[in-house]
Parts: C-alpha cells; sequence; structure tokens
C-alpha cells in the first residue's frame, strides 16, 4: 500500500507533543505560512503533503527503517525526566538530525533552486563551448 500522505516531520516526534482523543493523537499547530493557528489537529494530518517524497513509497520506507526506527528509542529515552545526555551523539541521532534538516519544506525548495541554477550553468557553458547562441540554451 503507498502512503499518501508522507510527513515532513516524523510522526514519532509529533507523539511528543500530542494528547490522545478517542483513538487519534491530536495536537495544537501554528501554520507559520497562513498566520494560523490551528487546535487539535490529528498528527496524520499535520507537518505532511500528499507524496512528499515519492509515489511509490521507496523513500518514505528508507527513512523509517533506516532513519526513523533506529532512532526511536533513544528519543524515548532522552524525553525521560531522569536521562542524562552522552556528550557524544550516537550515530542514529545524528543520522536522524541530519536528515531532519534536508527534509523541511525549505531544504527541498532551496535544493531545487540549487539544482536549477547549476543546470543553468551547465546548459551556458555547453552552449558557449559549442558556439551556440546562449539564450537558446538558457529557455
Amino acid at each position: 500500500m503507498v502512503t499518501k500522505k508522507q510527513h515532513y516531520v516524523p510522526q514519532l516526534l509529533l507523539r511528543r507533543f500530542a494528547v490522545r482523543s478517542g483513538n487519534e493523537e491530536r495536537i495544537n499547530v501554528y501554520d507559520i505560512t497562513r498566520r494560523q493557528f490551528r487546535q487539535n489537529q490529528s498528527i496524520k494530518e499535520v507537518c505532511s503533503g500528499n507524496y512528499t517524497y515519492d509515489k511509490d513509497n521507496s523513500v518514505e520506507r528508507f527513512l523509517n527503517e533506516h532513519i526513523e526506527t533506529p532512532v526511536a528509542a533513544e528519543l524515548e529515552k532522552l524525553a525521560s525526566p531522569t536521562s542524562r545526555l552522552s556528550s557524544v551523539p550516537s550515530s542514529p541521532l545524528l543520522q536522524f538530525l541530519l536528515v531532519q534538516l534536508a527534509r523541511t519544506r525549505q531544504a527541498y525548495q532551496g535544493n531545487i533552486e540549487f539544482i536549477n541554477s547549476m543546470m543553468q550553468t551547465v546548459f551556458a557553458e555547453a552552449a558557449r563551448l559549442n558556439g551556440w547562441d546562449a539564450s537558446v540554451a538558457s529557455q
């Protein structure tokens, strides 16, 4: 089964701030883009988008199996009031934090802009080297 709603903030983090209502976990959120405070939102519906990563679940499955699941127990332990932080973070925790920085919408947009800029440079240089009209290459 393909997951349509793919979270850019993992549900395992959202659950730390959620309250159970019936069989659902709910959270209050502030939508920065719309400047709206929304109460009592299902964590299944927030910080997600339709097919955020892909339509075949390969990225979603990878994130779950190799990034989120390995760090889940450690995050649970860190949330404990008696937990002590190690001076050397574990590899799964570091991987999780780095992936979190890269999976935001802002990071995604920044990556797209970077790729577009690089491709324009590549096409312009290819045009220059081949004696083509550079304005045609940039279209």
